[in-house]
This record gives C-alpha cells, structure tokens and sequence, in this order.
C-alpha cells in the first residue's frame, strides 16, 4: 500500500530503529517516487521507498570522494534509474516474506513508470554478510561493486548513529548491485 501522511511517521520511526536515526523525516517519505507500507492487522511491519532519477542524476548519490564509482555504472545519462533506497522489516515481522513482497512491489512501480535499469545500496556489517543480498540477486540485480565504509561520511556529517555496527560515523561497507 501506498505510504500515506498518517503512515509516514510509523515509517520515518521504523527506518531510525532499522537503518539509522535522522535519515529520513516524514516529508521524505512522503516526497519519495515510490513508499510503501505493509500492515499486519493495523500495525506497520514494514516500508521501503524508491526515486526515480536519470543516469546522469544518480551520479550525485556519490560524494566526492566516491564520485569513480559513477565510471563503473552502465547507465546512459538520460536513461531513467530506479534507485531503491530504504527497505525495513519490523525484527518480529521477519521471514514472513514482507521484504520480498516490498522489492516486488517497488520495482513494479518504477517498471510501469517507463524505468528499466535499477541500482540498491545494501549493507554489509562488520559481522559479515549483506542481508539484502540474496533478495535483490533473486530479482535480477547483480552486485557491481562492494565499497568499504560506504556510508561513513554521510553518517558523520549528518550525526546519525549505525544501528548495525554501533559507531558514530557508520564503518559498514556497501554492495552495490544494478540491473
């Protein structure tokens, strides 16, 4: 379902607890081209949220210091992207296939609004593995590049917290996978 105003603050709340405090605010949500919200009888068990870009535009996703991993990417500039962003289970919703059926659903929506090529930042954590991986390889992305402390900057300059690693400015690597 579509995430609606009454929703947004569940969401913006389930993304603090699941991804990072103060990434996202309720406008954000709100503003994205894709969020969506699932419920379980009445209560939020998961969100995730898509933007469409161009292949000129997701460049600007990469600080400066990252800016040569646009080089690896196979987009042409005006090529309509889907970047899927956020994607967060409730810990107690998990393997109830929410995840699956959120991807599902964000790439349909950007497939009906003309978006062939897709790219998704996943997290790796210092204990290992990138749990997304398996989710977004069953549809059809392929991991180009994995980057070490990929979130590190931003995390600084924004004064968010990992809710993964536990460190001031995250030190999780990122999987970046295209299709």
């Amino acid at each position: 379902m579509r995430a609606s105003q009454a929703s947004a603050p569940r969401i913006v709340d389930l993304f603090d607890r699941e991804i990072g405090e103060g990434i996202f605010a309720p406008e954000d949500v709100l503003d994205s081209s894709i969020a969506l919200a699932a419920f379980d009888q009445g209560a939020l068990v998961g969100a995730a949220i898509a933007e469409i870009c161009t292949g000129r535009t997701v460049v600007d996703i990469f600080p400066d210091n990252q800016r040569w991993i646009a080089e690896l990417l196979p987009f042409k500039p005006r090529e309509k992207v889907g970047e899927l962003q956020m994607l967060a289970v409730e810990p107690g919703a998990r393997s109830r296939g929410i995840g699956r059926a959120l991807l599902k659903a964000r790439i349909d929506r950007l497939e009906a609004q003309g978006v062939k090529r897709l790219i998704a930042f996943a997290w790796t954590s210092e204990q290992g593995g990138c749990h997304a991986g398996p989710l977004l390889e069953e549809a059809g992305l392929r991991p180009l590049v994995t980057v070490e402390r990929f979130y590190e900057a931003e995390t600084l300059e924004n004064g968010v917290g990992c809710p993964v690693c536990g460190h001031d400015g995250c030190r999780c690597a990122a999987v970046i996978y295209i299709r």
